[in-house]
């Protein structure tokens, strides 16, 4: 017998769901009216192969849990597809349900004790490490704020991620702009900002992921925020649910900017002019089955004067994965194409003009997988984050 594998020894209550999983199923692909899913796991609808489904994945960590088998390269490779999405633990029937993303990141963080993850995760990581940013940039981070004249100390502080930071500076932009517009003050963090840590989270680089949280929390205690707003899905799961799982309760509430728009625009310190468009809404995951975030992105969209809203059949608890995955995609780039391919061609089901989302890798991949769709098919659907298109309905220039 191989020797087992020791990375659920201090995480009994995930050791005690695998032998709670009853193998029942509904984790694979169920459809049903009832349930509100039609389909669960987009691996699975792509690979069509047990071990990528959520009581696949739980057999595996069991096995290696009780030293069954060991890690293999192929094995590895396994445990990184998982796309964190959490559509098989929302769908598990069990009281406590099984937590195929957090058995995975407990899988991950063993990996990388052994320091067997995959090239790409290692440099992914050492990005994060050395320059505070997914990218491995070397430009400032704070430079889409340079003419905004931010002020570092206040008590709503934007945390704009680094997708906001490097490569959607619109998006930053734009949620400053709003809320200024509203009369709010907003406070930012400018070089002071590191990434939230998800990448070395889902990695399994644990020990990254807790010098990024005391750095990050120092630095928004420093500005006095006794709000952070965040624009990114996966940035606000980290900041509001996964840093208080490692520190405890957080002394500034975290609010997603989907939030506060919505109160803004119900306050009536928000006016929208009419958008002529078909809408659709993409729920991230990490911000709806994490974070229960579902109503009120959809709310804005339907405040929009003109705009016309329909929806995806795979919405809200049951919505498909876009295929990032936060590391996913950077390990299989060709996996996620499927999968967002797969959720574009969804979206069009719908005749809309665009699909609205609210983060960056879910904006990231679709973009992409629209773009590569058209070449093909010769039919064209934007993408807009959601900022992005509030700040269009007020007319306001990025």
């Amino acid at each position: 017998m191989k020797k087992a594998a020791q990375f659920l020894t201090d995480k009994q209550h995930l050791k005690k769901q695998l032998y709670q999983c009853c193998k029942c199923g509904y984790c694979r692909d169920t459809i049903s009216d009832e349930l509100g899913f039609y389909h669960v796991c987009p691996i699975y609808d792509i690979l069509r192969m047990e071990h990528y489904c959520g009581r696949g994945r739980a057999t595996i960590a069991l096995g290696l849990s009780e030293g069954i088998i060991g890690y293999s390269k192929p094995l590895i490779d396994l445990v990184y597809t998982d796309l964190g999405c959490g559509s098989c633990k929302e769908i598990c029937p069990e009281i406590e349900a099984v937590d195929i993303p957090a058995i995975t990141r407990a899988m991950r963080e063993e990996i990388v004790r052994r320091g067997l993850e995959p090239t790409k995760i290692k440099e992914l990581n050492l990005d994060v490490k050395e320059k505070h940013n997914i990218f491995g940039e070397e430009t400032l981070r704070s430079k889409w704020a340079e003419d905004l004249n931010l002020s570092r100390r206040g008590e709503v502080v934007y945390f704009a991620g680094c997708s906001a930071s490097y490569t959607y500076p619109k998006t930053a932009k734009a949620t400053v702009k709003i809320l200024s517009e509203a009369e709010v003050d907003v406070a930012y963090l400018g070089e002071d900002e590191w990434c939230c840590g998800a990448p070395a989270l889902w990695t399994g680089d644990t020990r990254l992921f807790k010098e990024i949280i005391k750095h990050n929390l120092s630095a928004i205690e420093a500005s006095g925020a006794k709000r952070v707003v965040v624009s990114c899905a996966v940035c606000y799961n980290s900041l509001k649910t996964h840093y208080s799982s490692v520190i405890g309760r957080l002394p500034f509430k975290v609010l997603h900017v989907s939030e506060v728009i919505a109160d803004l625009i119900h306050s009536g310190n928000i006016s929208l002019q009419p958008i002529k468009k078909r809408f659709t809404y993409h729920d991230p995951c990490h911000l709806g089955r994490d974070e229960k975030i579902y109503e009120q992105p959809r709310e804005i969209i339907k405040k929009i004067p003109q705009a016309e809203f329909c929806e995806m059949q795979r919405n809200r608890k049951s919505s498909a994965c876009c295929g990032e995955g936060v590391v996913v995609s950077i390990v299989f780039p060709n996996l996620t194409r499927k999968i967002s391919a797969n959720r574009i061609n969804a979206a069009k089901e719908t005749k809309a003009d665009a699909v609205v989302t609210c983060c960056p890798g879910c904006v990231t991949t679709l973009t992409k997988a629209a773009a590569w769709l058209k070449s093909r098919e010769d039919t064209e659907i934007e993408v807009y984050e959601l900022p992005i298109l509030v700040a269009e309905a007020m007319g306001l220039k990025l």
